[in-house]
């Protein structure tokens, strides 16, 4: 019997199946790290004007609904602690890293061409989708998160 010549090693069944794991394990951790980035990153991306149209509800002591339109308009409703109803409609302007309401605030009775135009800006934020108009301050007391 001639001895084979000596050619490549095969490995074994249990090494070959240890390094398709060891190989697979880190598939997925480097996937799965990536996939995370990708969610993080996403909570918090900046808000885009696309996304702002909607209803957004206040954490106010009244009930206080703003709704954004597409087309730039707004609708402000409030309800005061002895049930009146207030209703605004103006004008919304997206601007960089946030939004310009006209006529903010003016209660819907009020003559606007004998009052001085009120705009206020309200910065808008991400927290984890969720999108939020003001930021609760004393900039912006009043702070709207989007309903869904």
């Amino acid at each position: 019997m001639a001895d084979s010549p000596p050619g490549p090693r095969v490995p074994s069944r249990p090494a070959h199946r240890q390094a398709v794991r060891l190989l697979t394990l880190v598939a997925i951790s480097v996937a799965c790290y990536f996939a995370g980035l990708a969610v993080l990153t996403s909570a918090f991306a900046a808000v885009e004007q696309a996304e702002l149209p909607g209803v957004y509800v206040a954490e106010a002591p009244e009930a206080d609904r703003m709704t954004l339109t597409a087309d730039g308009t707004y609708f402000q409703e409030v309800i005061s602690k002895d049930g009146r109803m207030s209703v605004l409609a103006s004008r919304w302007a997206f601007e960089g890293e946030g939004i310009v309401l006209h006529d903010y605030g003016l209660p819907g009775g009020v003559a606007r061409d004998r009052v001085a135009r009120v705009v206020c800006r309200f910065p808008v934020s991400r927290r984890w989708w969720r999108i939020s108009i003001g930021d609760g301050t004393g900039h912006t007391p009043v702070r709207y998160e989007r309903s869904w």
